[in-house]
């Protein structure tokens, strides 16, 4: 739980808040507004707790196990509307959204940083590769600023590392608070075993836009190396759909555009 008040006191301090913090907006890039830092900040320090809580859930068997207990899932987690959820990309369509990224103008904050996997973080359980989770523009800021391992890192080296993860058996999902693009702050790369959004989609269906049959093929299959071998390859969505999916959450259709070509 958040006990360094020393970070919350650097937040508050408008030479940060009111900092150039890039985020998503249509075809460009602007400046997130101090409000929508400061709360996605205190999302990033209560992000761990939530994750665990979650998790709990997610090993009692008779929430897994039983009509009743998913039936229970289902309704928390489309009350959850407001968290992170994800759209399922191929490897080269998240380098397209690094690209974009990168070479789009706009405020000067930072653009991309890696970092400590935070399902991993957040449940005491690692696995290579550890440092994998990918944060993007105002998010890149926010999580430097907590001081939680991330470093900030170019676009050839985001691509790289994207690559690797795809070896590793990984997927990749761009996810997004508020069913907002304007809220885009993290490229993911789950597994089937930890990501909790990945655990919670498979009981629930929600969370990631993806065929959800594709998924369950995915857990099954873990002959290649890494928990969900053949994640890469399998959840190559049809990219107009993606398109038009991402368009009814609002997303800066532009940037989406720039990926699923």
């Amino acid at each position: 739980m958040f006990n360094d008040f020393s970070k919350l006191g650097a937040l508050m301090n408008t030479s940060h808040l009111f900092s150039e913090h890039p985020q998503l907006d249509g075809q460009n890039l602007r400046q997130a507004g101090p409000i929508q830092y400061l709360i996605h900040w205190f999302y990033g320090v209560f992000e761990p707790p939530i994750l665990r809580a979650v998790d709990i859930l997610l090993t009692r068997k008779w929430i897994k196990d039983t009509a009743f207990g998913r039936f229970l899932l289902k309704q928390i987690a489309r009350l959850s509307w407001y968290f992170p959820h994800g759209l399922i990309v191929t490897t080269e369509a998240a380098g397209r959204m690094v690209d974009f990224v990168i070479n789009t103008e706009g405020p000067k904050g930072a653009r991309i940083a890696v970092g400590p996997c935070v399902c991993q973080r957040a449940i005491g359980t690692w696995q290579e590769p550890c440092k994998k989770d990918m944060v993007v523009l105002y998010g890149a800021d926010i999580y430097t600023h907590l001081n939680l391992g991330y470093e900030l890192i170019d676009g050839d080296q985001a691509k790289a590392l994207l690559k690797q993860y795809a070896a590793a058996g990984l997927v990749h999902s761009i996810d997004f608070c508020m069913q907002s693009g304007k809220w885009t702050f993290v490229i993911c790369s789950c597994d089937t075993e930890i990501c909790v959004p990945a655990r919670i989609y498979l009981l629930t269906g929600r969370f990631f836009t993806l065929d959800r049959k594709r998924l369950y093929r995915i857990k099954k299959n873990v002959s290649a190396p890494g928990p969900a071998a053949g994640v890469s390859h399998a959840v190559s969505s049809e990219p107009t759909r993606k398109i038009r999916t991402a368009r009814s959450h609002g997303i800066a259709t532009n940037a989406w555009d720039a990926v699923f070509v």
